[in-house]
């Protein structure tokens, strides 16, 4: 079995599909019509949750560096504070 890319896949399943188009004398065309819906639905469904992934994960790195930046800040502010009060009980 050859491994095939996920462009490939898509490709390939998206040719399946557009062949679904029974004729209006096919008994079954209302069942092939509605599998082919569910499939382009879940194909759909699938493609707008990875394309939120992938968003989610390029901005990760400015949204952690941020939040590490704020608390290295709020951490260092603490300690220059402690560090006066401290200077201020050995007086």
């Amino acid at each position: 079995m050859a491994d095939y890319s996920t462009a490939d896949t898509f490709i390939r399943v998206m040719g399946k599909l557009r062949e679904i188009d029974p004729d209006t004398s096919e008994p079954m065309r209302h069942q092939m019509r509605r599998l082919k819906t569910i499939a382009n639905d879940l194909i759909d469904n699938a493609l707008r949750q990875a394309e939120q992934i992938a968003w989610q994960a390029l901005d990760l790195p400015t949204e952690c560096g941020a939040a590490i930046k704020d608390s290295l800040d709020k951490a260092e502010s603490a300690s220059k504070g402690d560090q006066a009060a401290a200077k201020g009980d050995a007086s």
